[in-house]
């Protein structure tokens, strides 16, 4: 059987074509970077009054089990905690680095601030269960959400606390890439025509 999997020009689905049969169109996921781009105009405000800077390099598909929702919500509530703790800084520079990049079979998103660094009372509850990471003296969910969303979505997450220097949190995601599949399923379909 000759089959034809291709992406087509806008990229946002792939479309397979068998001789003799209608194309199927079959969606794919959003590039992570445009979805954080789009997400810019909501992020500076909330990053006041730290500079929000995006370096997004990667035009990597999100990995099946995160949604655009979920990024979405996982990078305004990392934001908003970190902009809180810039405001109580001192530094006369402040910032909010956000990163995607591909790399070593995994999408990565790092989110780091140099503000005074998370309370190791905080990061201990934070790297617990959900259930450890209930809210704690200055209120809010943000943690117990960032966990349940890494849970759902297959995340792997890092925490590092530099005291009186800033927090990075890190979400890795596995990845399947659709190029790679489509590559597979062409490279299989030409072995069994040869035989």
């Amino acid at each position: 059987m000759n089959r034809l999997v291709a992406l087509s020009d806008d990229r946002d689905r792939v479309v397979e074509r068998v001789p003799g049969e209608a194309p199927v169109t079959l969606p794919t996921q959003p590039v992570a970077s445009d979805v954080l781009h789009a997400l810019r105009p909501l992020l500076e405000p909330l990053a006041r009054p730290a500079q929000l800077r995006l370096t997004t390099p990667s035009r990597a598909t999100l990995p099946a089990a995160l949604t655009a929702e979920m990024l979405e919500r996982m990078v305004v509530n990392l934001v908003r905690n970190s902009a809180s703790a810039l405001r109580r800084s001192r530094r006369l520079s402040r910032h909010i680095d956000i990163t995607l990049t591909d790399s070593c079979g995994r999408l990565w998103l790092t989110v780091a601030d140099n503000g005074p660094g998370m309370e190791m009372v905080t990061a201990a509850r934070f790297a617990g269960s959900t259930e450890d990471a209930k809210p704690g003296p200055r209120g809010g969910l943000g943690h117990r959400i960032l966990q349940e969303l890494a849970a759902a979505s297959g995340a792997r997450m890092e925490l590092t606390v530099h005291p009186g220097q800033g927090t990075i949190f890190v979400y890795s995601w596995a990845r399947t890439d659709l190029s790679e599949q489509v590559c597979q399923v062409i490279s299989i379909e030409r072995k069994c025509t040869s035989c």
